[in-house]
Parts: C-alpha cells; sequence; structure tokens
C-alpha cells in the first residue's frame, strides 16, 4: 500500500506536535534549568533573582535545579517584543528542551516550548 505525499505530512507533523506537547513531562524532578533573565537595560537588570521573582515555569519543572546564565540584551529584545529562555538539562548535560518566554508589561507568558 502507497501512502500519499499528504498523508505522509500529516504523520510528520503529528509527530513533531506530540514531541511538543510532551516535553515538560520527560523530566521526572532530574534536571537542571539553565536561565537567562530579561534586562531592562544594562544597568538595571529585571529578574535578576529566580528567588524573589520566580518565572512562570510549568508545576512539573518549576522546582528542578537553576543554572544561571548571561546574554547579551540584542539577543532578548526581538522586534520590540522581548523574550527570555530557559534551557533544561539532563544529569549527563544533554538538553532536554528550551523554553522560551515573552514579556509583557505586567505579566510574562510561555510562548513556545521545543523539545530536544
Amino acid at each position: 500500500m502507497q501512502t500519499s505525499p499528504l498523508s505522509a505530512c500529516l504523520v510528520i507533523w503529528l509527530t513533531s506536535l506530540v514531541s511538543v506537547v510532551q516535553c515538560e513531562w520527560k523530566c521526572d524532578n532530574n534536571c537542571v534549568i539553565e536561565s537567562s533573565h530579561l534586562r531592562k537595560s544594562k544597568d538595571i537588570p529585571m529578574n535578576e533573582n529566580r528567588e524573589h521573582y520566580r518565572l512562570g515555569v510549568p508545576d512539573s519543572i518549576k522546582d528542578l535545579r537553576w543554572r544561571d546564565v548571561k546574554v547579551p540584551d540584542s539577543f532578548l529584545n526581538i522586534g520590540g517584543r522581548y523574550y527570555s529562555y530557559q534551557a533544561v538539562y539532563m544529569p549527563d548535560g544533554s538538553v532536554h528542551s528550551v523554553w522560551m518566554i515573552h514579556y509583557g508589561p505586567d505579566k510574562h507568558e510561555f510562548k513556545s516550548c521545543k523539545y530536544l
């Protein structure tokens, strides 16, 4: 039996969708979150300390170990919108997933989650 190109595309799309949807559930409380925080400017840090302002990570990963990193401001201001990212690491050092966060005037929200 031969599959049509449309069927093949649908299978590929569904496979990619499943990996994105499941990415927050594969950690099992045994990994490290690497966090880069948004900065308003070089002199005024924003969300610099996770303990004082927790990012809105899903409950399944919010209490895992964190490792802070520094990223230049230019990477965080995209078209006038401000973003931060969190990379979740497994104990062996491999990347588990990457979470992009969009910051609004009075809130922050996840825009995407990519399982690697």
